[in-house]
């Protein structure tokens, strides 16, 4: 498997991974949820390496071209997994939120956000 070939291929595992990752939000199964992040970050990692390599090469055919399209629009599908995702996380935090405040206790304020969630635990 060529770098091409490879990019593309974890790019649909991001995709399914973002996927995944919304399926146990939307039932509350934050192990799950939790246990996809330290996956996540790999891929994250390699497609960022690869797209800082492959932005530099100049195109030398139209199927290079429409390779790069197509990865662009996969890209772009999974940023807006990761929006719709972070969306999602945050409408949960600001509903337990609301929860404890109307039971008098003191709301859950941290700076560990959705996208923090992934380096928190490399460390």
């Amino acid at each position: 498997m060529d770098n091409s070939e490879r990019l593309a291929f974890e790019i649909d595992a991001l995709l399914h991974l973002l996927e995944s990752e919304y399926n146990h939000l939307k039932k509350n199964e934050i192990a799950k949820f939790e246990k996809l992040q330290s996956r996540k970050h790999e891929l994250l990692s390699f497609i960022i390496e690869q797209s800082n390599y492959y932005k530099n090469l100049n195109p030398e055919s139209d199927l290079d071209i429409f390779q790069r399209k197509d990865i662009n629009d996969k890209v772009n599908k999974c940023n807006n997994l990761q929006k719709r995702n972070e969306i999602l996380i945050n409408g949960k935090l600001s509903a337990i939120n609301d929860a404890l405040h109307s039971l008098g206790l003191k709301p859950y304020r941290s700076r560990e956000t959705y996208e923090h969630l992934a380096s928190r635990k490399r460390n």
